[in-house]
């Protein structure tokens, strides 16, 4: 299953900067026209909190229990509301930038997924 979806930057800016790191494990593979992350998240885990700053497909490879929760103050996908998922293994997301988020893994294995930024060119 393939989707997309969109973000309106409705939201202000953060009143305490936050600390933003990586939006995934590693890079695997890096050129002029795409970054390739790889995201390993553990049972009880998280990434922290984090900026899309491109377009971004996010396959997931092998599923978990997620929770997406917003940085507050900066824009999301999902409004200022928590999200929990079951995401399922083997399906893939096409996602836009300008999110700010941390992702939570609250199931019993670890969650992996493969990202491709699409650099704009």
């Amino acid at each position: 299953m393939i989707e997309s979806i969109s973000v309106s930057d409705e939201s202000k800016e953060a009143d305490q900067p936050v600390e933003l790191g990586p939006i995934a494990t590693r890079v695997l593979y890096e050129d002029a026209r795409v970054r390739v992350w790889e995201q390993v998240i553990e049972p009880g885990g998280s990434i922290g909190p984090h900026r899309h700053e491109l377009p971004y497909a996010l396959v997931t490879v092998e599923g978990s229990s997620l929770d997406v929760v917003p940085v507050p103050g900066y824009p999301t996908l999902y409004g200022e509301e928590r999200l929990s998922a079951d995401v399922p293994s083997q399906t893939a997301a096409v996602l836009p930038e300008g999110s700010v988020e941390d992702a939570l893994n609250t199931g019993d294995r670890a969650y992996r997924a493969i990202l491709v930024e699409f650099r704009k060119s």
